[in-house]
Parts: C-alpha cells; sequence; structure tokens
C-alpha cells in the first residue's frame, strides 16, 4: 500500500455502516500519516462523532515510548471500538501481530492494520486472518488477496468510481 492507493475508498462503506450502527462504538485511527478529511467522510456516509484520531505529540512532548503497535493493541482490547484503522510504518514482528490478532477477539474489534507496499511485507508471515495488498492503478485500484482463510489469493482490479455510480452514492 501507498499512501492515498484507494486503502480509504476500499473500507469507506464499511465504516459507514458500523458508525451508524444503533449501539456504535468509536471508530479509532491510529497515527494516520494525514489528517483525515471530515467533508469526504460525511459524504461517504461516516458518522464523524464515531470517529476517534489518536496521534503522537509531537516536539519534546511526545513520549519516547510511544509506539502505533502499542496504541492498536489497548484500542483493540478496551472494548470501547469497533473498528482499529493503525497505520504501522516499521516492521512487525510475528509476535506483535499475534497479539494484536488476539486482542481483536479479546475486544470483540475489527482492526486494519495499514502498512507501506513491498515485496518484503507482501512476503512476511502473519496470523493476519485476511491479508490484502492495495496498489494504485488509473481509475483504480489493483486489490491482492495475499492471505485469506480458505487459502484463496489472487489479483483483482476495482473500478471504485463506477462502483460508487452504481451503487448510486
Amino acid at each position: 500500500m501507498h499512501l492515498g492507493s484507494g486503502e480509504l475508498r476500499l473500507l469507506l462503506p464499511l465504516l459507514a455502516t458500523v458508525t451508524h450502527q444503533p449501539q456504535a462504538r468509536w471508530c479509532t485511527w491510529i497515527a494516520p500519516p494525514l489528517t483525515p478529511y471530515a467533508p469526504a467522510l460525511a459524504a461517504g456516509g461516516v458518522n464523524l462523532s464515531r470517529i476517534l484520531v489518536v496521534r503522537a505529540s509531537k516536539g519534546r512532548e511526545r513520549a519516547p515510548e510511544w509506539a502505533p503497535e502499542w496504541a492498536t493493541e489497548q484500542a483493540l482490547i478496551c472494548g470501547a471500538c469497533d473498528v482499529v484503522l493503525a497505520w504501522i510504518t516499521q516492521p512487525l514482528k510475528p509476535r506483535i501481530v499475534r497479539r494484536l490478532q488476539l486482542a481483536t477477539q479479546r475486544g470483540r474489534t475489527l482492526a486494519f492494520l495499514l502498512r507501506p507496499w513491498s515485496s518484503r511485507v507482501a512476503q512476511e508471515p502473519s496470523h493476519a486472518l485476511l491479508r490484502l495488498g492495495v496498489e494504485p492503478r488509473s481509475n483504480g485500484i489493483c486489490l491482492s488477496i495475499l492471505k485469506s482463510r480458505g487459502g484463496a489469493t489472487g489479483q483483482w482490479w476495482l473500478d471504485l468510481d463506477a462502483a460508487r455510480t452504481a451503487a448510486g452514492v
């Protein structure tokens, strides 16, 4: 995944649905590389009152132990989140991925780890149930299923604008 590859456009329908549930919990964004653009999220149907953004402070106040992995784990286990989106730029050790997977089960939370795309990342072992690669293409994205619970893999080209138009959004 590259910044702006279409990952949020791919997740937008899910975020809109989850944030409008009668008993909606938080949709937490951990260390997003850019400030979420509220008008675009609202236009996509997301209930902005259910969005929580967590960032490290900048400058001298920044805690030296700040790690998005730690914040992600805390958001997952606290029981207050329906969805956690975490932008993690550093390599992840398999035991950290396993801890995050267990935290999703404990907190009954859906987690998306958004990481920079590389062939190294694609080949890393992972406890994740589903691993996707998202690469930008003209007029859409190339979605690669790297790992799935049933073992299916493959690549698809998605024209997100056409899908959005067909859905009447």
